[in-house]
């Protein structure tokens, strides 16, 4: 039996979601389940029933009374992107927030799997939608992966410090500047999956669209999944041409603050 009608801005959010998490395997930024995904799409999704008792149901540990009743299309715990890509309904939960925000339902029915629960890393993308629906919901996309080259500069000794990191990732190419010219926040790492992670990347996403989990990972927001895709493409475009210098034997000598400043005052 039918349970949820996805509109046809749903439904290009679900095609959006298959398209980038085939992109991050190819990669080979989502090896094994790493990763996930959300997107807000309150608005756009429609229940057949009004009766949610039918739906399995989980009490979260923190309330989101900001996110009553919300949609969220979300990457299932222990998913691969590359089943995503080939079978998204097989991999993602629709979730919808209870009315007073302490838990949520798991809407099912016979194309969406029933047995899957939302992401680890729910917790912090909660956090972030509470966020974006403050600012006025025109980001909708959370999107986290592995992206090698900015996991391995955290790695490094003296790229700890997130000015210093933004002085490498935003000199090597305009492309940068122009993308996102407030560049990326850093967490320290955090053990995956916490309510600190959460507070973290919330705290560092006022500022930044894009915030680099140090030795783990990076994230981004977007209007959709595609625009958050983009953000972290471009910055890690940047970690790259970075290494292949240091390759080379030579220090990249990149945009001067001046050249930096004339871009963001163009773009």
């Amino acid at each position: 039996m039918k349970s949820i009608e996805f509109s046809p801005i749903a439904k290009q959010h679900i095609a959006d979601v298959a398209q980038v998490a085939g992109f991050l395997w190819h990669r080979g930024w989502a090896v094994k389940n790493g990763g996930n995904i959300s997107v807000d799409m309150t608005g756009e999704v429609d229940l057949c029933s009004s009766d949610l008792n039918q739906f399995p149901y989980k009490q979260l540990d923190h309330t989101y009374p900001d996110l009553s009743q919300v949609f969220l299309l979300t990457t299932g715990a222990g998913t691969r992107m590359r089943d995503v890509e080939n079978n998204i309904f097989q991999n993602v939960c629709v979730v919808r927030i209870s009315n007073d925000g302490t838990g949520y339902h798991i809407i099912h029915d016979e194309v969406l799997n029933s047995n899957l629960i939302p992401t680890s890393e729910l917790p912090t993308h909660l956090a972030i939608h509470r966020l974006l629906k403050k600012r006025g919901g025109i980001q909708k996309a959370v999107l986290h992966t592995h992206p090698d080259e900015l996991i391995a500069l955290t790695l490094i000794p003296g790229f700890h410090d997130e000015s210093r990191l933004n002085k490498i990732l935003l000199s090597v190419q305009p492309e940068a500047v122009i993308a996102n010219p407030t560049g990326v926040g850093l967490v320290q790492y955090i053990l995956p999956g916490t309510e600190q992670l959460a507070e973290k990347s919330v705290a560092s996403l006022q500022v930044h669209p894009v915030v680099i989990w140090g030795k783990h990972g990076c994230l981004a927001l977007g209007r959709d999944v595609q625009e958050a895709f983009d953000l972290i493409d471009v910055t890690n475009k940047s970690a790259q041409l970075f290494f292949l210098c240091r390759e080379a034997g030579y220090t990249p000598q990149g945009l001067t603050e001046h050249e930096i400043e004339q871009l963001k005052k163009l773009f």
